[in-house]
């Protein structure tokens, strides 16, 4: 993944650098990770969390997803535009709470409240969503998102789905194409 302007992370750097001061107060262990490559927005991001917090933050790409969602307990994507979201339904089969803009989330993958949160787009909007998702870590309700995201990537989204999806596909394309000769 790029650090892109299209993926937004200015506004999660802006936000994180204001919810970590609303909470700084708070017992909680608020940080950070934007893992990718470096693009068109690193030096923005850079500029928003100072050089000192950014290299905290900003990490190298890795082939070691377990690794990644092992130190996550929140997955957002702040895309003003996603396609297919991979790490996203990745976030949701690893049972982490996800957070998408309205933007990202054009094929409705997360339904606010119950599979996860979406936000309007706005960096009010992600702070809000922010405090609604470290409000329930732990609790009940957060259990009840992430195994509604579990079930609903499982169902959609699992090897074995996809693969029967894309079969059909081929056998398709292939019985069009041999009718057309």
């Amino acid at each position: 993944m790029l650090q892109t302007k299209q993926k937004n992370f200015t506004q999660l750097a802006r936000v994180f650098k204001k919810t970590k001061a609303n909470l700084n107060n708070e017992k909680i262990n608020l940080s950070l990770i934007i893992q990718g490559n470096q693009g068109d927005e690193t030096v923005d991001i850079i500029n928003i969390l100072g050089h000192q917090l950014s290299k905290q933050v900003l990490k190298n790409p890795s082939s070691d997803i377990d690794l990644f969602f092992s130190n996550v307990n929140i997955k957002v994507l702040p895309s003003f535009y996603e396609g297919c979201p991979n790490v996203l339904f990745e976030a949701m089969i690893r049972k982490t709470i996800c957070i998408i803009s309205v933007f990202a989330n054009s094929d409705d993958f997360i339904i606010d409240g119950e599979s996860g949160f979406v936000y309007d787009g706005s960096d009010e909007g992600l702070l809000q969503s922010l405090k609604s998702a470290i409000a329930i870590i732990g609790s009940e309700k957060e259990e009840q998102i992430v195994e509604n995201a579990y079930k609903y990537a499982t169902k959609n989204f699992s090897m074995e789905v996809m693969a029967n999806k894309y079969e059909k596909l081929f056998k398709e394309v292939y019985e069009k194409n041999k009718s057309s000769n």
